[in-house]
């Protein structure tokens, strides 16, 4: 075979190999609330088969990785999470299993029960600890995945932001942990509060200019998210214990929380932010940011079909399902991005490029109604 045959042939597979490489897409997986079940449920049997098949991916908890209810039961609702009792351990498991094969990367963020729903810093860091300890431990011991032993963020019980970059560089990823933000109310030192805010909104404006002049494509994961769909009026905060009242939107901390992400987020079109706590799914495209609701992974809102049933007020940007467990895939090429809902436990899902007439490019997300 001649020079010019052999340079030929190699240009055509060089060819190959930079246009497959141009048409996979990187992915990630959110999935939230995923820890109230002992064994591997259906929700997340899907997820891992999904994953499995998609090692160019990562995939996120979004918090809420353990729950144990208050006085074994006796309560009407439930505080705890990861306390290392066999029930808790088995439920941190059952996720943990998935990644078994797995070639991507994972990673666990926290939510208000795995801080136990605490108020306080001092008391609530080492139930949190409790649990980083063991996932980091358990999936330092996975050789298949990315990053063994660094699966956790933010780390230590602090508020971030953390970031990771992903796809050789071409994504950025911040994790926030949204209850520390919740909880600098109840500290003593307004004047000190106020600090603390003042460097975290600092830090997380500067990776989002940082990752928006890189051109890298941005998300945020997090729990709590800043901007969702009720499907009823929670009662009056002074009605509710400060610990059950701090998970709600309404809340005094957690409002002045969400308008200060929110007042940053103007500043990034296109950025997605993604979290868990309310347990439903949801998608909602609003003041040019995909606010991502994936906190279905184990537990749902239960909401009577007819009120399920009816389409948010505006039907042009959301996709709300109240009844499904499921979990959201974003495919992230190098000129868009597909949204993907896997839901109904996984034997349905909702591909939102379809239902707009073709894939969803990431300068238009208009037009988007999910049923």
């Amino acid at each position: 075979m001649s020079i010019t045959r052999i340079l030929c042939s190699l240009a055509w597979l060089l060819t190959i190999v930079t246009s497959s490489a141009q048409t996979t897409p990187y992915k990630i997986f959110l999935i939230g609330d995923a820890g109230d079940d002992e064994m591997t449920t259906q929700t997340l049997d899907s997820l891992h088969s999904i994953i499995s098949r998609n090692p160019n991916s990562a995939v996120f908890f979004l918090g809420d990785n353990s729950y144990r209810n208050a006085l074994n039961g006796l309560m009407p609702f439930g505080y705890k999470g990861f306390d290392s009792s066999a029930e808790t351990q088995s439920k941190v498991r059952s996720q943990l299993a998935i990644m078994s094969g797995y070639k991507g990367a994972a990673y666990f963020v926290p939510g208000n029960h795995d801080w136990w729903n605490i108020m306080n810093f001092k008391r609530g860091r080492p139930k949190l600890k409790m649990e980083e300890n063991f996932i980091e431990q358990n999936l330092a011991l996975n050789t298949t995945i990315q990053n063994p032993g660094n699966t956790y963020m933010p780390k230590n019980g602090t508020p971030g932001p953390e970031a990771v970059e992903l796809n050789n560089g071409k994504i950025k990823v911040i994790a926030i942990d949204t209850y520390w933000l919740i909880m600098l109310q109840f500290k003593q030192n307004p004047a000190e509060n106020r600090a603390y805010e003042k460097v975290f909104y600092h830090n997380l404006d500067s990776l989002l200019a940082d990752g928006t002049a890189k051109k890298q494509k941005i998300m945020i994961v997090c729990h709590h998210p800043v901007y969702y769909q009720r499907y009823r009026n929670p009662p009056p905060i002074w009605m509710v214990p400060a610990r059950i009242g701090m998970s709600d939107l309404s809340f005094p901390s957690y409002k002045r929380m969400s308008a200060q992400i929110n007042d940053i987020l103007k500043k990034y079109p296109g950025v997605y932010f993604a979290a868990g706590h309310m347990h439903a799914i949801q998608y909602h495209y609003t003041g040019n940011i995909h606010h991502i609701i994936s906190g279905a992974g184990s537990r749902l809102i239960h909401v009577p079909a007819k009120k399920a049933a009816q389409t948010p007020a505006n039907t042009a940007n959301d996709c709300i399902f109240w009844n499904d467990k499921g979990f959201f895939e974003v495919a992230f090429y190098p000129d868009h991005e597909n949204i993907t809902i896997y839901h109904d436990e996984g034997r349905q899902k909702t591909d939102l490029s379809t239902l707009s007439g073709g894939e969803i490019k990431s300068h238009n997300y208009d037009n988007l109604p999910c049923r």
